[in-house]
C-alpha cells in the first residue's frame, strides 16, 4: 500500500517518459537537469502529470499543481520508484565547480 497512489501505477507511465528524455547506462537511466530541460522543451511534463494524476490520492494531488521544477520531478519520479520497489540513486558531479545532482533509476525487465 501506498500513502501516494490510489490505485497502482504502471511502470510503463515511468519508463516510456524515461525513454524519451534520459540515457541509458548500465541498467540504470541518467537523470539530470538536461533530462528535465528537455522534458519541459518536448511540452512532455505535463501529459505525464496528467497521466499519474488520476492514480493520486486527493489529498496527495496538491504535489502534481506545484511548479514545474527539477526539484519537483525527481520527488514524483522518487515517489513512483519508492511505490514500485525501484532503486534511486543520486551523485554530485562538479562541472567547473558547479555541483550537479544526477539520479539513476533502476531498469527493471
Amino acid at each position: 500500500m501506498s500513502i501516494f497512489f490510489k490505485t497502482p501505477l504502471s511502470l510503463d507511465v515511468l519508463y516510456g517518459l524515461l525513454d524519451e528524455i534520459c540515457l541509458y547506462r548500465d541498467n540504470h537511466y541518467v537523470i539530470d537537469s538536461t533530462s528535465f530541460n528537455k522534458m519541459v522543451y518536448m511540452g512532455l511534463y505535463e501529459p505525464f502529470i496528467e497521466k499519474i494524476k488520476e492514480n493520486y490520492f486527493p489529498q496527495k494531488k496538491s504535489r502534481l499543481e506545484k511548479e514545474a521544477s527539477f526539484y519537483n520531478f525527481i520527488v514524483l519520479i522518487k515517489q513512483i520508484c519508492n511505490h514500485h520497489d525501484l532503486s534511486i540513486t543520486s551523485k554530485k558531479v562538479y562541472i567547473k565547480s558547479v555541483k550537479h545532482n544526477v539520479y539513476f533509476v533502476e531498469l527493471r525487465k
